[in-house]
């Protein structure tokens, strides 16, 4: 989020705060930048409140407008919790549906928690863990980094092209020499997205896409309770990424059994994305 000229405020996922952080410090370094960073990380906690009542919740423990007009999709505010907690939001939609992000200072989490919880009672409102998080985004093909990405994998190989700004000088942006060298490397991986032919077996995470050798993998594959199939991701080989081609997934545990699965358009669930938008 860009709270300034200079000035940003930005989030990675728990498991990778550490390792960004670092990246950050190695190539500011190395560039000589004229830059100050403060790692946040164990001063906040966050909150996704999540689902197609979650404005109504929030309404009732703020006194801002939350209306699409002035709190859009992909955008970011900062304001007090019941005139109290302060919180940095940010409407976004991890799960595919109208969501708000919600940073809070990490001694307030407790009391965030029973605040939305108490508003939530009239909307019958549910917890949801990883796990179910895990099942929606991948619905909704939203890649976590090292799950639908590897120490190979560039923007461009997991369909993020468009966040490399081609008019910038190479010099200022970190990777694009390489990124031009594979923009036209057949042989790199893509992800794409699949569907079981046997709606009710999602294959493991990590088995192999085979045709003779091996050509890709699994990266997340899930049973989807929503679209009520077996769907998920793989990085395969480019010949193997259009639409309607069969992908033949092979599993340790079964053998000389094979599974199969049809490359389909990505996202599976909301493809306009008017959930999130709503």
């Amino acid at each position: 989020v860009k709270q300034g000229e200079n000035d940003y405020y930005f989030t990675t996922s728990t498991g990778r705060a550490g390792q960004t952080v670092e990246w950050l410090r190695y190539h500011t370094r190395y560039d000589g930048w004229d830059f100050a960073m403060v790692n946040l990380t164990d001063s906040l906690g966050v909150i996704n409140l999540s689902g197609p009542n979650a404005r109504k919740v929030l309404e009732k423990i703020v006194d801002i407008d939350l209306s699409n007009e002035a709190f859009g999709f992909s955008e970011y505010k900062e304001f007090k919790l019941q005139e109290t907690v302060p919180v940095r939001a940010m409407r976004l939609g991890f799960v595919g549906e109208l969501s708000y992000e919600l940073h809070v200072p990490a001694s307030y989490m407790k009391s965030v928690w029973f605040m939305l919880k108490e508003a939530g009672k009239e909307f019958k409102i549910q917890n949801f863990g990883v796990e179910a998080q895990n099942v929606l985004r991948m619905e909704k093909c939203h890649i976590i980094l090292g799950s639908e990405s590897e120490q190979r994998t560039n923007l461009l190989d997991v369909g993020l092209g468009f966040l490399w700004d081609r008019n910038k000088a190479d010099a200022k942006t970190v990777g694009a020499v390489a990124l031009r060298q594979a923009e036209n490397d057949p042989a790199r991986f893509k992800l794409v997205g699949f569907k079981m032919e046997n709606k009710g077996r999602a294959p493991r995470d990590g088995a192999l896409v085979v045709d003779e050798k091996v050509r890709g993998y699994i990266c997340t594959a899930r049973d989807s309770f929503s679209l009520n199939e077996a769907v998920g991701m793989a990085l395969v080989e480019a010949e193997l990424s259009k639409i309607g081609t069969r992908l033949e997934i092979y599993e340790d545990e079964c053998g000389d059994d094979r599974i199969y699965g049809v490359v389909v358009a990505m996202p599976f669930y909301d493809p306009a994305g008017k959930r999130m938008k709503m």
